[in-house]
C-alpha cells in the first residue's frame, strides 16, 4: 500500500508543495499582469512592453467619424480612446461638414484632452441682414453674447439685434441711442472704438473721436438715458485715456500720457482719484495687479518691465524701449500668466506666478515659460478662458499653450495681414480675421485654416452664443446698397 510507505508519502508531499509554489507563482504572476495591464502596459507590435495613455476626444457637433492613421475607428466622438503611447495623425468627418485635422503625441499613464476639434460647413450659406450705402461703424457684442450692437453709418444710434433666436433671417431688432446731451458736438460725424465691456453685460466704455477731439462714453445698453460722458464726468484732459477697473462699470484707471501717472478713479468719487504709480509708459490690468511698462531704473535704450500686486513693484525683465508695448495678463487654472515684449524685437516672454520667485528675495533672473516669436509683432492677446496667448506680427505668430506647457511659431502664407491688422480669438481655441475680402479661421497651432464667408477687410466677425451663427460686414457689387451686414450658417440645417 503505497499510501503506508514513507518514501510514497515523502513524495507525494514534495508534489504538493511544488504544486502549491506553481499556484502562487502563477497567481503572483497573473496579479502583475493584471497590475501593469490596470497600468496601461502592453506588448506593442514588435513584441516590446509599451504604455497605453488614454485620449478624451470630443467635437463641435458631434457624433463624428475617428480616423487614426487613416484607419477607422469603431468609436465615434465625444470618446474615451486607449492608445499605446506615440504619435498620431487624427482625421474627423462628419457629413455635410469639411473635415478636421490633427496630430497628438500619447504618453504612456497620461492623459491627453482633445476638446476643440470644429466642424464648418462644407457649403456656406450666407443671408442678408441689413443693407446700407455707407458702410457701418462699430461692431460689438457683450461677453455673453446675447446681442449684437452695430453703429450706424455717420450716427450716434446702434442697431440692436437679440441673438437669443439666430435661426431667425432677420434677429429681433431694436435702436439703443446715446442721449445727443452728453454728447461733445453731437451733429458732427465721429467714429466710435470699443476700449471694453464691464463684467454686467450691461455697460461698455467707448471712446468717441470727432474732428477736433474725442472723449470717453459709458454707455449703458439696457438705459440708454443713464449713458455717462466720462471725460466731462472726470474732468478729464486731452491725454488721459481711460480703462475699466477689474471689468466695474464705475470704477475706471486713468493714465495721463503727459506725464505717466496712473490713477484710479471711481463714479461715486469722481474727483477723487488716487495715485498709483508714476512713469508709466504702457500698462495691462487683471484684478488688483498691473503689469506696466517704465524707464525708471531701467538701463539707457531700455524700460522695465513691472509687477504691481496692489502694493508693491517688482521688475520681470527690461526690453527695449519704443513707442508702443506687449503686455497682457490673464489667469488660467489657478496660475498667473504675465506676457511682455516690445515690437522692437521679435520676441515676447511669457512668465508664470512671477510674484512667486521676484517676492522672495532671491536675486537670480525670472526664467520665462516660454518666448513666443512673431515678426515686428503688434497684438498679444489671451485666449477666452486664459489657454492660449498669442503674439502676432502680419501673418506670423507665436502661440502659448498653459494646460500643456507647449509652445508654438508658425507663419501662415495664405493670408495677407497689412495696415495694423490682427487677429481675434473666435473662442478659446481658434482665431478668426477678415482679411483678402472674406473670413479665414485656425486651429491655435496654425492648422486646419478655414475661407469662410464674404467680408470687408478689417470689419470684425462676431458669433450668437452658441457659435452657430456668424455675423460681419461684406460688400456688394449693387451700387444701391453696397454694404451688408450679413449672417452665416456654421451648422448645416439639421444641426442648427
Amino acid at each position: 500500500m503505497d499510501f503506508l510507505n514513507p518514501k510514497k508519502q515523502r513524495q507525494r508531499k514534495i508534489q504538493l508543495i511544488i504544486g502549491y509554489i506553481l499556484i502562487f507563482i502563477a497567481i503572483s504572476l497573473a496579479t502583475l499582469v493584471m497590475l501593469f495591464w490596470a497600468y496601461g502596459y502592453g506588448i506593442g507590435k514588435n513584441g516590446e512592453v509599451v504604455q497605453d495613455g488614454l485620449l478624451f476626444l470630443a467635437s463641435s457637433p458631434s457624433p463624428a467619424n475617428i480616423y487614426i492613421d487613416n484607419v477607422l475607428n469603431s468609436s465615434t466622438t465625444n470618446s474615451r480612446l486607449q492608445l499605446q503611447s506615440g504619435n498620431y495623425n487624427l482625421e474627423l468627418t462628419r457629413s455635410g461638414y469639411r473635415p478636421w485635422f490633427g496630430n497628438v503625441t500619447i504618453n504612456g499613464d497620461s492623459v491627453l484632452r482633445v476638446g476643440y476639434p470644429f466642424f464648418f460647413p462644407t457649403k456656406i450659406i450666407t443671408t442678408t441682414i441689413a443693407s446700407y450705402l455707407t458702410q457701418p461703424g462699430l461692431m460689438l457684442q457683450p461677453p455673453n453674447g446675447q446681442l449684437l450692437l452695430v453703429q450706424q453709418p455717420d450716427g450716434n444710434d446702434f442697431a440692436s439685434y437679440n441673438l437669443s433666436n439666430p435661426k431667425q433671417v432677420a434677429p429681433t431688432l431694436t435702436t439703443i441711442s446715446v442721449p445727443t446731451g452728453i454728447l461733445t458736438n453731437p451733429n458732427e460725424p465721429a467714429s466710435w472704438k470699443l476700449v471694453g465691456w464691464a463684467g454686467d453685460n450691461v455697460h461698455v466704455l467707448l471712446k468717441r473721436t470727432y474732428s477736433t477731439g474725442s472723449e470717453y462714453i459709458m454707455m449703458n445698453i439696457q438705459n440708454p438715458s443713464a449713458s455717462i460722458n466720462l471725460t466731462k464726468t472726470l474732468s478729464l484732459n486731452s491725454t488721459t485715456t481711460v480703462q475699466l477697473d477689474n471689468l466695474q462699470y464705475d470704477h475706471y484707471y486713468l493714465l495721463d500720457s503727459s506725464n505717466g501717472s496712473l490713477s484710479e478713479v471711481t463714479l461715486s468719487q469722481p474727483h477723487s482719484s488716487i495715485l498709483l504709480l508714476s512713469n508709466v509708459s504702457a500698462y495691462k490690468s487683471y484684478g488688483s495687479n498691473i503689469v506696466y511698462a517704465t524707464t525708471t531704473g531701467a538701463p539707457s535704450g531700455n524700460v522695465n518691465v513691472n509687477f504691481y500686486d496692489g502694493s508693491q513693484s517688482y521688475t520681470i525683465r527690461h526690453i527695449p524701449t519704443d513707442t508702443s508695448y506687449l503686455l497682457d495678463m490673464e489667469q488660467y487654472n489657478g496660475n498667473l500668466y504675465v506676457a511682455c515684449g516690445s515690437p522692437a524685437t521679435s520676441e515676447v516672454y511669457v512668465y508664470m506666478n512671477p510674484t512667486s520667485s521676484l517676492s522672495s528675495g532671491v536675486n537670480q533672473p525670472l526664467v520665462p515659460v516660454d518666448i513666443l516669436r512673431a515678426n515686428d509683432p503688434n497684438y498679444l492677446e489671451f485666449s477666452p478662458g486664459g489657454q492660449y496667448i498669442i503674439d502676432e506680427g502680419g501673418n506670423t505668430f507665436g502661440v502659448y499653450d498653459a494646460m500643456n506647457n507647449n509652445g508654438y511659431n508658425y507663419q501662415l502664407h495664405q493670408l495677407s495681414i497689412t495696415g495694423g491688422l490682427h487677429a481675434s480669438w473666435m473662442d478659446g481655441a481658434r482665431l478668426d480675421i477678415s482679411s483678402g475680402g472674406s473670413v479665414s479661421v485656425w486651429d491655435y497651432n496654425g492648422t486646419n485654416y478655414q475661407t469662410l464667408q464674404p467680408a470687408i477687410t478689417g470689419s470684425v466677425v462676431l458669433f450668437d452664443p452658441t457659435e452657430k451663427w456668424a455675423y460681419v460686414i461684406a460688400g456688394s457689387s449693387n451700387s444701391g446698397a453696397p454694404y451688408h451686414l450679413t449672417s452665416t450658417a456654421l451648422r448645416i440645417p439639421a444641426d442648427q
